[in-house]
């Protein structure tokens, strides 16, 4: 049992280790994608809040951490990366169609401009 105590601690310190990389290396692709740090910012807020509920709410019921809920919240990380993107991207060009050329320097949505 103490062996089981050890590893769920080393797990619980890695997960939220890995969660600061993946939340830089997150901040990192918005900012070459969008073009500006200040976007970057304001689209790595639903990252965020995604990973802190999940964590939230698996910590509220008492679900202990194992590999399998690791990878549940990995995953909700994921898709909130991906909403968040095809709001950004593609919200912008249909909210300011006239200046959609101040965000196409690495953008993805400089086909629709």
């Amino acid at each position: 049992m103490v062996l089981f105590n050890d590893m769920s601690k080393s797990l619980a310190d890695s997960q939220l280790q890995t969660l600061m990389y993946v939340i830089a290396a997150i901040l990192l692709m918005f900012a070459m994608l969008l073009g500006s740090v200040v976007l970057a910012l304001v689209a790595l807020i639903p990252n965020v809040i995604a990973a802190v509920s999940v964590t939230a709410v698996m910590d509220y019921a008492e679900i202990p951490r194992d590999l399998m809920t690791s990878t549940i919240a990995v995953i909700s990380i994921g898709q909130a990366m991906y909403f968040t993107s095809t709001v950004i991207c593609f919200g912008l060009s249909v909210l300011f169609p006239t200046s959609c050329q101040l965000y196409t320097s690495a953008c993805c949505m400089r086909w629709l401009c």
